[in-house]
């Protein structure tokens, strides 16, 4: 992993380590972090919670630098390093003195913040992510180095797994369950349907053992997938 890193980040580029090349490239882009892979190119902007966000929020940066990444990176994130905290008055709660704190925090509210990262997200096209501190931030540009990297992504794309009612279900339910991914087909149609045909209405169209040649099944688990839907006239 080799992930070009700002000049202005050298405390971010040293956290990675070897894994981080300071360029000027990054900059270009509207970010202080590039990733670069065959999906495309994901450009990563880090702000310090409170303070530097809501200067680059005042002085236009933050503006400037988030039309950056949605005009040239094919993905984008903008990361809070840190979490916002709040006074009773709905104010921004920051370290600065009283009067620095009124003359250039006070109007940043708990409803600003909402309305500057929802325009981070649905009118700027960035994601917005918070981590806890620089070290999360570079846990983060790792897990995502991997995440851009792999060409597979199952993990909101899993059925859930049938359930029986004493634990491990039986075949009239793992049945019953296939039916449920159906459109339209909740548990009592799944059970009428297989009260009335005795067993569920599908089968598979190739052999046990066409299905053990299919690479990763193994003839244990081919044997298991096939009890099944198993042809008609057979008895599992």
């Amino acid at each position: 992993m080799r992930i070009p890193i700002s000049p202005t980040e050298r405390e971010l580029a040293k956290c990675l380590g070897e894994e981080g090349i300071v360029s000027s490239v990054p900059e270009e882009f509207g970010a202080d972090a590039l990733v670069v892979s065959a999906q495309g190119i994901l450009g990563i902007q880090r702000k310090e919670l409170p303070h530097d966000f809501l200067i680059s929020v005042q002085d236009g940066r933050l503006g400037k630098e988030t039309t950056l990444l949605r005009e040239k990176c094919d993905f984008a994130i903008v990361v809070g390093e840190g979490h916002f905290r709040y006074y009773p008055d709905g104010s921004v709660a920051t370290k600065a003195p009283r009067e620095v704190h009124n003359k250039v925090y006070r109007r940043f509210t708990r409803g600003s913040i909402q309305k500057i990262i929802m325009e981070i997200c649905m009118v700027k096209g960035c994601m917005y992510l918070e981590t806890d501190d620089i070290l999360d931030t570079v846990r983060l540009i790792r897990t995502t180095f991997e995440f851009m990297n792999s060409t597979i992504h199952v993990g909101l794309s899993r059925m859930p797994k049938t359930k029986g009612a004493w634990g491990t279900p039986t075949i009239p339910e793992l049945q019953m369950g296939i039916l449920q991914a159906f459109p339209g087909i909740g548990p009592g149609l799944a059970q009428a349907i297989y009260n009335h045909f005795g067993r569920t209405p599908l089968m598979w169209t190739c052999t046990v053992d066409e299905l053990n040649n299919v690479p990763k099944i193994g003839a244990n688990r081919a044997w298991k997938l096939y009890q099944c839907l198993p042809p008609i006239g057979i008895n599992l």
